[in-house]
């Protein structure tokens, strides 16, 4: 899978990696807002969804802030 070789690569590289395609794949709203639109992009829920999967996937850690 690629995300799985793109976690390795950034493990490697000592990059924080936060995979956006699998626990999106399956979700209903995420689903749901591509159709809605072009069937590639997201809508607003859906860009907030990667945002939650961002900010809690090390975000502050990258950032060297306190969690």
């Amino acid at each position: 899978m690629l995300a799985e070789a793109q976690a390795d690569v950034c493990h490697r590289r000592g990059v924080p990696f936060v995979d956006c395609f699998a626990p999106l794949q399956g979700h209903d709203q995420w689903q749901s807002d591509l159709a809605a639109g072009d069937t590639v992009h997201p809508g607003q829920a859906g860009y907030g969804l990667i945002a939650w999967l961002v900010l809690n996937g090390g975000w502050h850690r990258w950032l060297q802030l306190a969690d």
